[in-house]
């Protein structure tokens, strides 16, 4: 663990992904007094399973009529197939 005058950082050398041979944690203040063991499993778990981050109401409409409007295209694109077979 490498401790800043300001900052004290958390450094994990393997990271289990081939694009990334290291990662580096700033630890917030608020937890700097938990043990080294403790923040180096903290840090090891969030490689292997990241937070998701929340998605907003507006994000969540727009995907409904992304999805709304896929599926109209692709009725109307089979209705006009069919129109142009008969």
């Amino acid at each position: 663990m490498i401790k800043g005058v300001n900052r004290q950082v958390l450094e994990i050398k393997d990271t289990g992904c081939e694009y990334f041979t290291q990662a580096l944690f700033f630890v917030d203040p608020k937890f700097s007094t938990l043990p080294e063991k403790t923040l180096r499993e903290k840090a090891e778990a969030s490689l292997k399973d990241p937070p998701r981050v929340p998605v907003s109401k507006k994000q969540k409409a727009l995907r409904i009529i992304l999805k709304i409007t896929n599926i109209a295209a692709a009725a109307g694109a089979g209705a006009a197939i069919c129109a142009f077979i008969k």
